[in-house]
Formats: C-alpha cells, structure tokens, sequence
C-alpha cells in the first residue's frame, strides 16, 4: 500500500466513523428516552471506539487499524446481511492499514 492509498483509506474512515457515529447518536439520545441504560451504554463505547478508531488510524498509531479490527467483529457479531457486509469491509481495511503501519 502507498501512502496516497493509505490516505485514501484514512478519509473513508472518516466517511464511515461520521456516519456510523450519526447513527450510533441518534441511538443514545432514544436509549436515553426510553431508559435503556445498557443499549445507551453500548452506543456510548461504540462512539468511543469510532472516535479512536478514527483518531489514532489518521496519526498512523497501529490502535486505530486494531480498534478497526475490533470494530468489525462486532458488526459481524450482529448477524444481519448488512451489518456482515460493512464488518468484512472494515476488518479489510482495517488489516490493510495495519499491514501499512507495521512496514512504515
């Protein structure tokens, strides 16, 4: 990977944490309607590892493709087709960017 790739990468993360982070918001603000302390709880971690993920990927730290990994996991953990799709592709990248930091 080169490090116009490797940008490419970074930007797309940005893309997906803005707008998983949208969702992920918008989820925290009804869980906390509602009182569903453990789903506000889970949206908060999950706005956590978006913001680090995001974060330490763009500082070219090897947390970020980590976090990316985890990240990716559990969307795949969810069992729905799309949420599979997106963790395969953020495990993907996550281990391309992983790949380009360890060799740099």
């Amino acid at each position: 990977m080169t490090e116009e790739e490797y940008e490419k990468k970074v930007k797309g993360t940005k893309t997906f944490c803005i707008i998983i982070g949208i969702i992920f918001a918008i989820s925290f603000v009804i869980n906390l309607l509602n009182q569903n302390y453990i789903n506000v709880l889970v949206s908060a971690v999950f706005l956590v590892l978006l913001y680090l993920f995001y974060s330490f990927t763009k500082n070219k730290k090897i947390a970020g493709p980590i976090i990316g990994i985890v990240l990716g996991i559990l969307y795949i953990l969810q069992l729905s087709i799309l949420s599979i799709i997106i963790g395969i592709c953020v495990l993907l990248d996550s281990v391309a960017m992983l790949k380009y930091i360890k060799s740099n």
